[in-house]
């Protein structure tokens, strides 16, 4: 399972993402949930899809952690017009993190996973440092494109296991 940037504690069972406090609106939730308990209001994709809330500080909970790298794009002025988008990431390869592992991109976004076993991941407000102590962001599937792509992730790793 992945950790992803979403709470809903400010205002419980409606759970909105950090970065630009949207209501989560994109994928499906497990069964019986958002449950409106307020000792469980952190965001994570379990590896059938589905959303599941759990507790940010329980230390029995640990999922992998999952960021992500925005590419940015702009024009390329040619004559006074706009002619074809680059893309350029603020890095020039992968971060230099061992256990950081790029996982694939969608879109303007690349995903990088940290590959530590469960037991040695971190909670929830862990992978959040984790990700901007690295420069990158906790990724938040803004698409269905996106949430196809991290769910097949999932669902490989735990068939893998």
């Amino acid at each position: 399972s992945l950790w992803l940037p979403a709470t809903d504690h400010v205002e419980e069972g409606t759970f909105r993402w950090l970065e630009n406090y949207e209501e989560v609106l994109v994928g499906n939730w497990s069964a019986g949930t958002p449950s409106r308990n307020r000792s469980v209001n952190c965001l994570a994709l379990n590896q059938d899809g589905f959303y599941v809330e759990e507790s940010c500080t329980s230390w029995d909970i640990r999922y992998h952690t999952l960021c992500e790298l925005p590419m940015f794009r702009w024009g390329k002025e040619e004559g006074g017009r706009t002619n074809g988008v680059e893309i350029l990431s603020k890095f020039q390869g992968i971060p230099s993190i061992q256990s950081l592992v790029e996982i694939g991109g969608v879109g303007n976004k690349r995903y990088f996973v940290d590959e530590n076993p469960p037991e040695e991941g971190r909670l929830w407000t862990g992978s959040w440092d984790f990700c901007h102590e690295h420069d990158l962001r906790m990724a938040a599937p803004e698409s269905m494109e996106e949430l196809y792509f991290l769910t097949n992730y999932s669902k490989q790793e735990n068939d893998a296991s």
